[in-house]
């Protein structure tokens, strides 16, 4: 199993096509569907997982709206990642 931390920012200045709310209640059962998960901040998650830190995003995309922030590191190096406020190519460039 590998382990990956996942950081999430849910856009609180709306609600189409759901709620901030749900957002969080579904990203949080999302992760939890995880045997191995804890919860390091109101939004930052560790878990262990033998899926690909691509798949672990594009599972939790789904429970997402295009305007959320979301970020998925593998523990050396290696991420995945959608929408960030930081620059993509600075994001890969000192990673």
């Amino acid at each position: 199993m590998n382990s990956y931390l996942i950081a999430y920012d849910v856009d609180t200045t709306t609600d189409v096509p759901k709620s901030p709310s749900q957002v969080y209640a579904d990203i949080k059962g999302k992760i939890e569907s995880f045997p191995v998960h804890g919860q390091l901040t109101e939004s930052c998650w560790l878990i262990l997982s033998t899926a690909t830190h691509v798949a672990i995003r594009d599972a939790l995309k789904g429970v997402m709206r295009s305007s959320d922030r979301l970020l998925v590191l593998k523990s050396a190096k290696v991420a995945a990642w959608h929408n960030l406020k930081t620059d993509a190519k600075w994001v890969r460039d000192n990673i």
